[in-house]
């Protein structure tokens, strides 16, 4: 696996600020790129002008 994470990162620095997201983990590649293809699709043709927050509930937590 090829990681993009920038070389400043210390191991385990995604396990920490993973306990500060509800869902506890970082999301992977994949889960970001569904969420962007779902707005792509025919079935999305309707959504205009909405924010979509994939942050694995992070913002519900600090509202």
């Amino acid at each position: 696996m090829i990681s993009l994470a920038p070389a400043e990162f210390a191991v385990g620095a995604f396990d920490e600020g993973a306990a500060l997201v509800p869902v506890t983990y970082v999301a992977g590649h994949g889960e970001c790129a569904h969420a962007t293809v779902s707005l792509l699709m025919q079935a999305a043709s309707f959504i205009t002008g909405a924010v979509r927050a994939v942050d694995g509930g992070l913002t519900i937590r600090n509202a």
